[in-house]
């Protein structure tokens, strides 16, 4: 058995049988044992390269490891046939298997890290290795040279895939890609003293009978620990890369929002300003007063989107950090609002901006409106805003200390716009707003967070 020799450089004797004890009492693994652990522990890591690919099947090179993978385990399990009479020539086959499996390995590595591949120089090298180690079982039999020439091509493709991750990595996972590095660098080294071992331990008899002793069990234990740890290193690189790339697209797409909520303000700022400049133009006072109405609107959207322009998080925003600026933006466009009393009690709660705006615009036309009719007279008042977050209710308030709403109007059965506004914004937050009893006007919305 080529490969396991190759890693091992030792004298092979004996009887194949699976676990044996020595008359030391040193225990004893014959080749089949050593084929179906080495076989067993690649088949594993197969499992796992492939469900890592199927997660991350879009990057270059993913493909390469699972096959290469694959192959070094078909390589390890065609060694048992090496202890089976009919099918003993398929095991010729395990050791080139097991090397191009790392030559994949080596495709895959260059390919994730964006490098050239050099696949004519590669297959030209796995071309010669085939032509040297197939020299010496058709030609010149020699177990030695076979040996030999499998642990020089393991060492050098190890050695190969190192200095590519060492080159090659980024940012993003060089912690990862170290670590993965080390791990073939180490076993490159680690082929290359069994090479050197291979001049000067007895010459190698057969294959077909194996046994090993205590003292040889890490030849066969590192290529084993090895491939589970460099496999832990393609994974860690992977997820790492995605990871990164992944913030990477947050970062943009944040950007690409910020720009969005900056040119919406801007628009609505500009139609603010003509609403204006038509109502400046206009003689009808009922015109006016609504072109100014839907400025006013318009002017509460616009502050919100100045908000989360300015705001760490452009998805959502926190009602303390809108309501209050809003509410001073409304009664400023009142010159009586300098004499109230204005109380603003509001809560820390994050909200999507697909549901500010109706909040926005609902608060907006309540202080309108108490600005318009509860200090009709009066030199002075009360208004005040709340928001509270009970359990998963967000609970909001509009009251005033005026003369409170005609009898008879109710959100239900009004006809007038500002009202079926209010009620329409209620529902698109699928909540609930109603008056609640007490001096002047007090309007409660609910809604769930």
């Amino acid at each position: 058995m080529e490969a396991v020799q190759a890693l091992l450089g030792g004298q092979v004797t004996g009887r194949a049988g699976g676990i044996k004890t020595s008359k030391g009492g040193a225990m004893l693994l014959d080749t089949a044992t050593i084929a179906f652990m080495t076989g067993l522990m690649f088949a594993t890591l197969t499992v796992a390269v492939f469900a890592q690919f199927r997660v991350n099947v879009s990057y270059r090179g993913a493909g390469w490891w699972l096959v290469g993978t694959a192959l070094q385990a078909v390589g390890f399990i065609l060694m048992l046939a090496i202890t089976v009479g009919p099918i003993r020539r398929l095991a010729m086959f395990a050791n080139p298997l097991v090397v191009l499996g790392q030559m994949l390995l080596y495709g895959g590595t260059v390919r994730f890290l964006g490098k050239p591949a050099h696949g004519r120089l590669v297959a030209l090298g796995y071309a010669a290795f085939l032509a040297v180690y197939y020299y010496f079982i058709f030609i010149d039999s020699s177990l030695m040279g076979r040996s030999l020439v499998v642990s020089v091509a393991t060492a050098l493709v190890a050695g190969l895939i190192a200095l590519s991750i060492l080159a090659g990595r980024q940012r993003s996972y060089a912690g990862s890609a170290i670590f993965t590095a080390t791990v073939f660098l180490a076993y490159s080294l680690f082929q290359a003293t069994l090479t050197a071992a291979t001049f000067v331990l007895p010459p190698l008899i057969s294959y077909a009978d194996i046994k090993l002793v205590p003292v040889r069990v890490i030849s066969f234990i590192v290529p084993m620990i090895a491939s589970l740890l460099w496999t832990f290193g393609f994974v860690l690189m992977f997820s790492q890369r995605l990871n990164a790339e992944n913030l990477d697209r947050n970062r943009e797409l944040q950007l690409v929002l910020k720009e969005v909520h900056h040119r919406i303000k801007n628009n609505m700022n500009t139609m603010v300003s003509l609403l204006s400049l038509q109502a400046d133009s206009l003689d009808d006072a009922t015109a006016v007063a609504a072109l100014t109405e839907a400025g006013e609107r318009l002017q509460s959207m616009g502050l919100l989107y100045d908000k989360l322009y300015r705001s760490a998080d452009f998805s959502e925003l926190s009602l303390r950090d809108y309501l209050p600026a809003l509410v001073d933006d409304v009664l400023a466009n009142f010159p009586r609002s300098a004499n109230l009393s204005v109380e603003k009690a509001v809560d820390d709660i994050r909200l999507d901006a697909k549901r500010l705006q109706p909040v926005g615009l609902i608060v907006n036309e309540l202080l309108t409106n108490a600005m318009k009719y509860a200090f009709s007279g009066r030199s002075g008042g009360q208004i005040a805003v709340t928001a509270r977050l009970d359990g998963g209710l967000v609970r909001v308030t509009v009251a005033d200390d005026g003369p409170g709403l005609p009898p008879g109007v109710d959100f239900q059965r009004s006809t007038g716009f500002g009202l079926m506004l209010v009620k329409a914004l209620a529902e698109q937050l699928n909540g609930n707003i109603y008056l609640e009893p007490g001096v002047g006007t007090r309007v409660a919305l609910e809604f769930k967070r």
